[in-house]
């Protein structure tokens, strides 16, 4: 599977790795919803594209931009997404840019420590 997605010191996160596909990244957001369906606060997230290989489309991101915007959530959150190369930064503002859920927060960091720190609320 090119995605594990687990909850670490309350924050879910979300890895992908090696070649991930529209399906792949819908298959990761549906296990992401059955999570968040199950839990009183919603988790703030970091998604790390760092190590995956994205042969996607405009059209999956719309389609995953689209279901989490029409969403709504106990709680407002975070998500951070990191990206290091073009293609990956490229995908991760087009999703930051149709998902405009008023209740999730997305930025976009080019490394850990930077996501887990404005994920902390150590940096705006």
């Amino acid at each position: 599977m090119p995605y594990t997605l687990k909850v670490e010191n309350h924050v879910l996160r979300l890895t992908l790795t090696g070649r991930v596909t529209g399906s792949d990244l819908m298959r990761a957001a549906a296990e992401a919803r059955n999570y968040e369906e199950n839990v009183p606060v919603v988790p703030h997230r970091i998604t790390d594209l760092d190590g995956a290989e994205l042969a996607i489309h405009y059209a999956d991101v719309s389609a995953l931009a689209g279901k989490r915007r029409e969403l709504r959530f106990p709680n407002p959150f975070k998500s951070a997404i990191i990206a290091r190369n073009p293609q990956q930064l490229g995908y991760a503002r087009m999703f930051q840019t149709l998902n405009d859920n008023p209740q999730i927060t997305i930025r976009i960091f080019s490394d850990e420590l930077s996501a887990s720190q404005w994920i902390a609320g150590c940096s705006n």
